[in-house]
């Protein structure tokens, strides 16, 4: 029973960056990728030529050069980079790992289960961001309280004030002068 348990947990794949940019660009062709957006020809001994595919780069005649390797290079824009480059130039994204998950994502590749510290940093993170987030809150209410109701409590109208925030006294006490 000890040996199932053993080979299970040796099967159940953790989550890693570095794992899925390999398999990321081992299993998907950056000449099918780009296909799907230029058309491509035969350009010599194992490379096709076509259309840069990049949204900043108006190419009018075919610049855009990918190679059997793995690797595509455009000699108007100077972009060179693989399958996850290509694809996070296209997409418009910030970080490699963005494009990466996406294309993992949508050429099925497992991703992994992320470890149990991740988790728990996760959900220690969480409690800091609400937290965080309820002090915010209270400075706004405070903010508020001074800038909109204190200036008008001691003039006309401030019997309709206190009596829409409530009790005068329990704002001072919470909010402060």
């Amino acid at each position: 029973m000890e040996i199932l348990q053993q080979v299970q947990h040796e099967e159940k794949r953790i989550y890693s960056p570095k794992r899925v940019f390999t398999e990321v660009k081992e299993r998907v062709s950056i000449l099918e990728y780009a296909e799907t957006l230029t058309g491509l020809r035969r350009y010599g001994e194992g490379s096709w030529l076509g259309r840069c595919p990049l949204p900043s780069h108006e190419d009018k005649t075919p610049s855009f050069v990918v190679y059997e390797d793995g690797q595509a290079h455009c000699y108007g824009c100077l972009f060179h980079g693989d399958v996850v480059d290509l694809y996070q130039a296209v997409e418009g994204l910030e970080k490699p790992s963005h494009a990466a998950g996406e294309l993992a994502v949508a050429h099925g590749i497992e991703l992994g289960d992320r470890t149990d510290g991740w988790r728990r940093w996760q959900s220690e993170k969480g409690q800091i961001l609400d937290a965080a987030e309820e002090v915010r809150k209270q400075s706004f209410r405070r903010r508020s309280f001074r800038l909109l109701v204190l200036p008008y409590l001691d003039g006309a109208g401030a019997d309709e004030i206190k009596a829409a925030w409530g009790d005068y006294e329990a704002g001072l006490r919470e909010y402060g002068r």
